[in-house]
């Protein structure tokens, strides 16, 4: 079968995989904190997302 090759397959796209995540995990989080504060700028109006 293909599972003694799985590891050398995944263990690069693993780590590919989780550079990206961290990137879009960091992106997302400066997204938060902008609506965060640009909800706090514009007050307790009906700001719906």
């Amino acid at each position: 079968m293909i599972s003694a090759a799985l590891p050398d397959v995944f263990i690069p796209i693993g780590i590919m995989i989780l550079c990206i995540a961290l990137v879009f995990y960091k992106e997302y989080l400066r997204v938060i904190y902008f609506l965060l504060t640009l909800k706090k700028y514009v007050g307790c109006t009906n700001y719906n997302n």
